[in-house]
């Protein structure tokens, strides 16, 4: 008997399988996670290798292709790529899928092993794994905020000679559009109908942008479900710096070394332990970091007997803005990014 006559002869139990079948399938489609790319298992290695100070030709020169060669000869690997920066670099090994990663970071560390030596200031390679998933899920951006429909019929009623020239932004079906067309009107307009500039969004602090994303946006979308991390980029972060003059520095026989090892050594709060007295208990502590320029400027560099060399006879202390490291811009404006990053194996549209 073969298999079509089986079926004909119990059509109850034909039904009763394709109900079940039915049933079950309608069950995993709302189910199974959804997401825009598979899970697929992208075997990736980094190596990142600091060296403070050195151009990114010095780096390439000394540590780079030294590393590129032991490196280039691993089993399973695809590809390899390097970038130079100046005081690190980094190397990528991507391997073929289905590799063992754990196995695939114990050949390359050994590989690394072989290297025959470092610059002195340079610090040990760091091996890190990733894949796909490293990436993030989801990008915003913080930027002015754009004029709104009304605001713009307001302008075009006080100037009806622009009414048409604006009327598409005016009607953008999202704040995304209406960005993109009122930049375009600004850029291509603005020089003949000088009235057009008060519809341009007001400019924005990106230091104090920036530090409001970190303390209040990344902790916010760092706590929804399935969310693994999230990271600001763009902007501007403040730092205290110190210029040192050369000259003066040479006069006094006194080495950048011993400016550095003397900022660093005072730049700390330090503890002095406690004070009991009757129930009472007293935590002393001596303020030493930096909060100023001109706390820099009076730091003790040398005392020799009667001569006393201070920071500020030998170097300039202000309040500067960290090297840009990332710049984040939208539609041709300076703005704040933020990277958001799953955990894995989450469900990408529910997160």
């Amino acid at each position: 008997m073969t298999l079509f006559e089986i079926l004909i002869r119990n059509p109850v139990k034909v039904y009763v399988g394709a109900i079940l079948a039915a049933l079950f399938g309608g069950l995993s489609v709302g189910l199974i996670p959804k997401q825009l790319v598979p899970d697929v298992e992208n075997p990736v290695l980094s190596i990142e290798t600091s060296w403070p100070g050195a151009s990114p030709q010095e780096i390439e020169r000394e540590i780079v292709i030294e590393q590129e060669e032991q490196l280039q000869g691993i089993e399973g690997l695809v590809k390899l790529s390097s970038s130079c920066r100046v005081s690190s670099a980094e190397i990528t090994l991507e391997f073929e899928i289905g590799t063992d990663i754990s196995d695939a970071m114990s050949r390359v560390n050994a590989r690394l092993q072989q290297v025959r030596e470092y610059p002195l200031d340079a610090s040990e390679p760091i091996i890190e794994a990733s894949n796909f998933n490293d990436r993030p899920i989801a990008r915003f951006a913080l930027t002015p905020r754009p004029p709104t429909a009304d605001e713009i019929a307001a302008f075009q009623s006080a100037h009806p000679k622009l009414a048409e020239l604006v009327e598409p932004v005016r009607v953008a079906a999202n704040s995304a559009l209406r960005v993109f067309r009122l930049q375009t009107v600004l850029e291509d307009q603005a020089e003949h109908h000088p009235e057009l500039e008060t519809l341009r969004p007001l400019p924005i602090d990106l230091e104090r942008l920036r530090k409001f994303s970190e303390n209040f946006v990344e902790p916010r979308l760092e706590r929804v479900p399935g969310v693994a991390d999230a990271d600001t980029r763009g902007g501007r972060q403040q730092e205290l710096q110190v210029i040192v003059d050369p000259a003066k520095l040479a006069s006094r026989q006194i080495t950048i070394a011993q400016v550095r090892d003397a900022l660093n050594r005072q730049n700390s709060d330090t503890t002095a332990g406690n004070v009991y007295q009757g129930k009472r208990s007293w935590v002393i502590r001596t303020l030493g970091q930096f909060r100023d320029p001109e706390h820099v400027k009076q730091q003790l560099l040398v005392s020799d007997g009667n001569t006393r060399v201070y920071v500020g006879d030998v170097a300039d202390g202000h309040r500067g803005y960290k090297q840009t490291d990332s710049i984040a811009r939208r539609y041709g404006t300076e703005s704040i990014g933020i990277g958001v990053y799953r955990v894995t194996g989450s469900n990408v549209l529910q997160v």
